[in-house]
């Protein structure tokens, strides 16, 4: 999931508190990416206990402890496992793909054209079935406007990947997460 990427992703940057890390991620996404406590909290439980992360208590004079986190060689490797992996079910959502896109700089060509071919094809299928349904929608012009709509945006898509798919070439492609410091 996208949002355990991201809340690794800033861990690598910094030792940080979950507050620091929800507040920068909407920050960051604006209106596109909502993180909450159900979603932020559980994910820091899980990946100390899988021993991802380091949690060290903050003591504050006067005020509440707080937590920091930290990011471990483990979770590293983590990071980059959860950043690569991008089955087709994932292909189909905006947000795991623009995430992964956004971070490609620490994958290697083969795994960052793996994540584009898998977004094209869902596009594709999605093109396909669109395109079918608008061939319902004879002497409906709101219908027809929408389905135009669906086609321009999903076919803008394609376009991006296909500049994203030359920007690979032109520039080498990816780094390797282990390449990063």
């Amino acid at each position: 999931m996208y949002i355990d990427i991201l809340l690794l992703h800033h861990l690598m940057i910094k030792p940080k508190h979950g507050y620091e890390v929800k507040k920068q991620l909407e920050r960051l996404f604006a209106d596109t990416i909502r993180v909450n406590n159900n979603m932020l909290y559980p994910s820091l439980r899980k990946f100390e206990q899988m021993g991802a992360i380091a949690k060290e208590v903050d003591a504050q004079p006067g005020k509440p402890s707080r937590h920091m986190y930290a990011i471990t060689e483990l979770g590293k490797k983590m990071f980059h496992k959860l950043l690569r992996e991008f089955p087709p079910e994932f292909a189909a959502h905006e947000n795991e793909f623009i995430i992964r896109v956004s971070l490609f700089d620490y994958l290697q060509l083969p795994e960052q054209q793996a994540i584009l071919n898998a977004r094209t094809d869902y596009l594709r299928s999605q093109l396909e079935i669109i395109t079918q349904g608008q061939s319902l929608t004879e002497g409906k012009p709101f219908a027809m406007s929408t389905f135009q709509f669906l086609i321009k945006k999903l076919q803008n898509e394609l376009d991006w990947i296909e500049t994203l798919n030359d920007q690979l070439y032109n520039y080498g492609g990816g780094k390797s997460i282990e390449n990063k410091g």
